[in-house]
């Protein structure tokens, strides 16, 4: 009785390292007893014969040891497998992707979609662009003082909301479609402003986002990414009073349209709140 009877060894008997495997089969050959070491390489099936199962087995450890460690660049790859890369590969090659690339944006995307198929979900946002007309912000902000002013709005609110608007589009010279609600945020954060001021901001973007959707420069039925910035924690603070040589001097450097308003606030202690209607 040869001694892998006695040890009661099933074949194929699979050897372990880790998270390696490495397969002993046994066969026979010429009347004798034929083990044969099964592992990959390279993606390539590679076999190793003994006449004793102890050789085997100790050879068999030995592989498994060294794949563990990193020692073997090993590939288990079956044929189909194998063909499945290559199509793979061959897709992706137009576009200059790596196939590593391609399955975790796939897999990343996929994890927001609750179990909807991607390929819809691809063909549902692109139907949403389609009829979207790409437009510089700096237009969209002209346009858009130029349809309020034709609406009647006061003048202190369009000085207020052009103020503002300027700061806005003279950092962003770029199409509104390509701002993200986080590229948003950063930039009110760095304005170094109050949160007040930083609210009014937020106030003034979310107009300017809104106005573009009704124009058509961005995807309509949907929220615009200016709808997803936080608003900044106002906890209030002093106010504070303008001396008459500050107070000459804002009033000087006004439009004409706003220095009544200013008059009238500084004389009169009228306060109002910025708001078209103002």
């Amino acid at each position: 009785m040869n001694c892998h009877d006695k040890l009661r060894v099933k074949f194929p008997h699979i050897v372990k390292a880790g998270n390696a495997v490495v397969k002993i089969y046994r066969g026979k050959a010429g009347g004798y007893d034929l083990f044969t070491v099964v592992h990959y390489r390279d993606g390539v099936r590679r076999r190793h014969a003994f006449g004793k199962y102890a050789n085997a087995r100790s050879h068999a450890q030995e592989v498994a040891t060294q794949i563990a460690h990193g020692q073997l660049d090993v590939l288990s790859l079956t044929n189909s497998d194998r063909d499945n890369y290559v199509v793979a590969t061959n897709l992706l090659e137009p576009f200059g992707i790596p196939l590593r690339s391609a399955v975790e944006e796939y897999v990343a995307a996929r994890s927001h979609l609750d179990g909807e198929s991607l390929l819809s979900a691809v063909k549902e946002h692109a139907g949403r662009r389609r009829h979207v007309i790409e437009k510089n912000v700096g237009e969209i902000v002209d346009e858009m003082l130029a349809a309020k002013r034709h609406d009647g709005l006061s003048s202190r609110y369009l000085y207020m909301l052009r103020s503002d608007l300027t700061r806005f589009k003279n950092s962003f010279q770029t199409n509104i479609g390509s701002i993200s609600s986080k590229v948003i945020d950063d930039w009110l954060l760095a304005q170094n402003v109050t949160a007040r001021t930083r609210n009014n901001l937020r106030a003034a973007i979310v107009t300017l986002f809104n106005f573009a959707k009704s124009r058509g420069y961005l995807p309509k039925g949907q929220p615009t990414e200016a709808d997803d910035v936080r608003r900044a924690k106002d906890r209030g603070g002093k106010i504070g009073i303008l001396t008459p040589k500050e107070l000459a001097k804002l009033i000087v450097s006004t439009p004409d349209e706003i220095k009544l308003y200013l008059a009238l606030g500084a004389f009169t202690r009228v306060a109002r709140q910025r708001n078209p209607a103002a």
